[in-house]
């Protein structure tokens, strides 16, 4: 169920209150029997700088289960709360009549045609706010249209869709790249051949181990030298701890091996762990 309303509030220097309406307003569903079925408070959208009081729409929901009967004599209640009203005023009520109820066996559609009706009717009274647009497929709720009517009647675009703008946009394709390792192949074998793998290579072959190895312990020895420099500099260890990394990155590229790329974090762990143990000892 959906309603207009009107709150008027007088004051001496014509300025709305600072306590919201949401918070000082109340509107209740009373059915034929007296008992109260429903409850809502204004909404405040700030564009209309009145704190949800003056003109406004508002509703109430009721699943198919909980609906009261159609066109029976129903009444919306309108309360201040006395918290905020001194004196309280006093409630107001609307009795429901059968004009007041909707005959078309679209409701939705009557709905739609009714909330545009209500953006002309807000158009008079918040000049400065335009509710509903014209596009290309018809005339729809404006963004600041949107933005109230769907706060203010939660639901409101599931039951009458079509006052809601629909923008249709087909991505276009990202190019996609193919990535594969022939990259890390050719770094793999970047140092072959070289002066300095079969250097490396030589050194292993006479006390039995790999080239990959001696370049380990040059490197571990190459993080250790720096850590200790940059320490006895007065830089303290981070600085070379900073340097070693790139070392090792740098070496780890030129090898292109797992074990030795292993390897050589663990050096460098090692080699910090060294020298903060030299650090304390000294301290």
């Amino acid at each position: 169920m959906v309603f207009h309303a009107k709150i008027n509030y007088d004051s001496d220097n014509c300025t709305y209150p600072d306590v919201p309406a949401s918070s000082s307003i109340v509107f209740n569903f009373i059915a034929a029997n007296g008992t109260r079925l429903a409850s809502s408070v204004p909404y405040v959208f700030s564009p209309f700088e009145t704190n949800g009081y003056g003109n406004l729409v508002s509703g109430f929901y009721f699943s198919a289960d909980d609906a009261p009967a159609w066109e029976g004599s129903h009444q919306i209640e309108i309360i201040g709360l006395p918290a905020h009203f001194s004196p309280v005023p006093t409630p107001f009520y609307k009795q429901l009549i059968t004009q007041d109820y909707e005959q078309s066996d679209d409701q939705g559609g009557a709905l739609a045609i009714e909330i545009l009706r209500l953006c002309d009717v807000f158009k008079i009274i918040y000049p400065d706010i335009a509710l509903k647009s014209t596009t290309g497929t018809g005339t729809v709720l404006s963004a600041y249209g949107e933005a109230y009517f769907k706060s203010a009647l939660p639901g409101l675009e599931n039951i009458c869709p079509l006052i809601f703008n629909v923008q249709i946009y087909t991505p276009e394709q990202i190019e996609v790249t193919a990535y594969d390792t022939s990259l890390a192949d050719t770094m793999a074998g970047h140092t072959e051949g070289s002066d300095l793998e079969r250097g490396m290579t030589r050194i292993g072959d006479k006390i039995g181990v790999s080239g990959a190895f001696i370049w380990g312990i040059v490197t571990f020895i190459v993080a250790i030298v720096l850590c200790i420099i940059t320490y006895r500099k007065g830089w303290g260890i981070e600085p070379g701890a900073g340097v070693s990394i790139a070392v090792v990155i740098l070496v780890a590229v030129l090898i292109g091996d797992f074990m030795f790329n292993l390897m050589m974090i663990v050096s460098l762990i090692a080699a910090i762990g060294i020298m903060y143990m030299i650090n304390l000892r000294r301290a």
